[in-house]
């Protein structure tokens, strides 16, 4: 850091730290201070993630209950700090508040979906990339209704297959959105995608299995309380 006196911290986190990353696998890094920390790792790794925040915007990232955060909470493992950024860090994620964005994010997915069913109505999108767009929301949706129904998990897939355990979503939504994630790797890492065939049929079977997630989803938002916000 440019001063040796400023709080910072770094700390590896997702998959590899969890201890269950695979070929897929991003490095997930994060870094908290008001100047970027030195990241010793080959940083032309296409699979390096580095994200890193202020403490100014990692405390009010804390401020609305980031479900980021909570991910942060249960599995980063802090690798470089200093004592005053390792205590600052330690205290939010003793104090993290309830999630205040939850419906915010319902409307957010809803619309992602519509947007994908608008450009698969009109015939004139990448089939790929929009099946990609479902992997993402399929993802993020699953851990937002993980949340709700009190079992955090934030795995690739160990996410979307939880929220199937917990709700009455058939199993193969789960065992087959790992061939799904395969479209957002292609579209993130230009890797190749898997060979499919009636792309069209998937992508509308996709389309009815995410709004349907979803929906289970603001289902256990209503089923909540009031104090989700």
């Amino acid at each position: 850091m440019a001063l040796a006196t400023e709080p910072y911290i770094l700390a590896l986190y997702g998959s590899r730290a969890r201890g269950d990353c695979d070929e897929l696998s991003d490095i997930d890094m994060l870094s908290i201070g008001d100047e970027r920390g030195k990241i010793n790792v080959d940083q032309t790794d296409p699979r390096l993630c580095v994200s890193h925040y202020s403490w100014s915007e990692f405390e009010a990232m804390h401020r609305y209950g980031s479900l980021f955060l909570r991910h942060l909470k249960i599995q980063a493992r802090p690798f470089d700090f200093n004592i005053t950024g390792l205590e600052r860090y330690t205290k939010l994620m003793s104090t993290l508040p309830v999630y205040k964005r939850v419906s915010r994010d319902i409307e957010s997915f809803r619309r992602a979906l519509e947007d994908v069913r608008q450009a698969l109505e009109a015939g004139d999108t990448a089939l790929e990339f929009e099946l990609a767009s479902l992997a993402t929301t399929v993802r993020h949706s699953s851990i937002l209704g993980c949340y709700l129904a009190g079992k955090l998990e934030f795995g690739r897939y160990t996410s979307v297959s939880t929220f199937c355990n917990i709700t009455n979503l058939p199993s193969s939504i789960a065992s087959e959105f790992v061939e799904l994630y395969q479209f957002r790797m292609m579209i993130e890492r230009k890797a190749e995608a898997p060979l499919r065939d009636e792309l069209d049929a998937y992508a509308a079977k996709w389309l009815v299995w995410s709004e349907n997630i979803l929906e289970e989803v603001a289902g256990c938002y209503k089923r909540s309380g009031a104090w989700f916000v």
